[in-house]
């Protein structure tokens, strides 16, 4: 691995933009403020709406390329191919940068293991841009500053609005996977890691994510969403069967406890082959160790899809949205069962 940090004077901050002609400009805004010591990359990924007149607006303070409409991860690639800094920051084009922040990530990685990523919080701000949450992202819940475990890593989402990437890193693994829409980020931390880097946490804040009413890169809730997740589930999973040094009993169980969670929200939710996958990828790596305790004779005598349907199901009863009444045909309730 290269040992870029007497390049760490400059960063390249990238911003993917999709239709945010109202919000591009307050995150591009947010990059300048961080001063001269970076270059701020700003790639227009096909929009049909005013944003790249806004992009324009701030002429050559910003490099402004405008790409076919590709996906946000085929957009932060692009920008990263444009980049001349030896590390990059990403930030989408609806959040802002906390410039000072940043700057306590450059000042830690001069001093970081040469294979050290090293990575902010995030706060959440409404709308109109006030504060929501001190630290509504990231692992400041869950990891004390320093190096993170690869467990705690795989319980967690890496979101690419944390870290400091060495831009050589992220050429040597090919950037973030295009085939993926959603799950992209986390995606691309496992492969940096069974790569060998490793993710070293600053505990300050270094960007705001924003929540409003507009859609956040694809997080509609349907069966494409769950389709995608064990799209790229399949791939961390992989990923971590052949990284170095193997994988560990406890991270297999963070791993499968975060894979037994969507796997039963996809099979309360009724999606029962994108259910059966998810659970299949975690009783491959612990059988039913992810699973609570209490309902493991219940999952091996009915099955895993069945029982989160009966739970969901007996969940709905208990809150009165079905009462059958007396005499009431079952074959609905059976189905849903089913279902």
């Amino acid at each position: 691995m290269t040992d870029s940090r007497d390049d760490v004077a400059s960063i390249s901050i990238v911003i993917p933009c999709y239709n945010r002609a109202g919000l591009v400009g307050q995150a591009i805004e947010s990059a300048l403020a961080y001063g001269e010591g970076a270059e701020v990359i700003v790639v227009d990924d096909g929009s049909t709406d005013a944003s790249w007149e806004v992009i324009s607006s701030f002429d050559d303070r910003v490099r402004r390329f405008r790409i076919p409409n590709g996906g946000v991860s085929a957009a932060r690639n692009f920008g990263v191919a444009q980049a001349t800094s030896a590390f990059i920051r990403f930030l989408d084009s609806d959040d802002r940068m906390a410039p000072q922040g940043v700057s306590a990530l450059v000042a830690a990685q001069k001093t970081a293991p040469s294979n050290a990523i090293v990575f902010g919080d995030a706060s959440a701000i409404g709308p109109d841009g006030k504060a929501l949450s001190q630290c509504g992202y990231g692992y400041a819940a869950v990891a004390r500053p320093g190096l993170i475990s690869r467990a705690t890593l795989l319980s967690r989402i890496m979101s690419p609005l944390l870290p400091l990437y060495p831009r050589d890193a992220l050429q040597r693994l090919g950037g973030f996977d295009p085939a993926f829409t959603l799950g992209e980020d986390q995606e691309l931390a496992v492969r940096l890691v069974a790569a060998g880097y490793e993710f070293h946490r600053v505990p300050v804040i270094v960007a705001e994510v924003r929540e409003h009413g507009g859609a956040r890169l694809s997080r509609t809730i349907t069966a494409v969403w769950y389709d995608r997740q064990v799209d790229v589930f399949s791939a961390i999973v992989r990923h971590m069967e052949t990284a170095t040094p193997p994988i560990t009993p406890h991270e297999a169980s963070a791993l499968a406890t975060m894979l037994w969670v969507v796997a039963r929200d996809a099979a309360r939710a009724r999606y029962r082959p994108q259910a059966e996958c998810l659970f299949a990828f975690a009783t491959k790596l612990v059988g039913l160790a992810a699973a609570p305790p209490r309902l493991r004779p219940l999952y091996r005598w009915v099955g895993l899809y069945r029982t989160e349907r009966i739970i969901e199901v007996g969940k709905r009863v208990l809150r009165g949205v079905r009462r059958p009444a007396a005499g009431e045909e079952l074959g609905t309730i059976d189905s849903d069962l089913a279902a």
